[in-house]
């Protein structure tokens, strides 16, 4: 085992394949740094969007309490919060530049 582990340590394609090997891990590593701050971008401008949106339906609900805007009239459906949902996504984990791809 000596003799095969001397011979695989001369022998150039191994040190091709490892540093090619390394290459393409920090390629991958990096990519997917990049990837995961756009993704953490991506989560802090819809929390921001969720705040905003938060703050205009409290003002709009105020206002209805307090009679400065009437209730919708119509149809029953009129009363229905519809279109006012809250985003909920995870922020990445420290090791996402590793998995990226598992995203999916």
């Amino acid at each position: 085992m000596r003799h095969d582990l001397r011979l695989l340590v001369a022998d150039k394609i191994l040190w091709i394949v490892v540093v090619l090997m390394l290459g393409m891990i920090a390629g991958g590593i990096y990519n997917g740094a990049i990837w995961a701050s756009a993704r953490l971008a991506a989560v802090s401008a819809l929390e921001q969007k969720a705040l905003e949106d938060l703050a205009e339906q409290r003002s709009e609900a105020e206002a209805f309490e307090s009679g400065a805007k009437p209730l919708p009239t119509g149809t029953p459906a009129a009363m229905l919060p519809t279109g006012k949902s809250v985003p909920v996504v995870l922020p990445p984990a420290p090791l996402a530049a590793v998995s990226i791809g598992q995203s999916d």
